[in-house]
């Protein structure tokens, strides 16, 4: 009986733990919210890392390379150009 009660306690201490690092680990995501802004078009950390930039445009590149991919099974070098070259503005 003592041995299940320790387990238990054991058991409590992990999830308690666990809850804490949960928590810290929101806390660390909301400080980092707030260290971020844009400015002309470009997120700024306050370490001025432009990660969270980079991330974003590889995020949106992915995004656009997925919705191709889907709609067109089946094209060459050069309609992908044509139609990167639409979508992009002609950039």
């Amino acid at each position: 009986q003592e041995e299940e009660e320790e387990e238990e306690e054991e058991k409590e201490e992990e999830k308690e733990k666990e809850e804490e690092e949960d928590d810290d680990e929101e806390e660390r995501e909301e400080e980092e919210e707030e260290m971020e802004c844009k400015d002309l078009g470009v997120n700024i950390l306050a370490d001025l890392s432009p990660e969270i930039h980079i991330n974003g445009i590889v995020r949106a590149a992915y995004a656009f390379l997925s919705n191709v991919r889907v709609a067109f099974r089946h094209m060459d070098k050069e309609m992908f150009r044509n139609i990167y070259v639409t979508y992009r503005g002609g950039s």
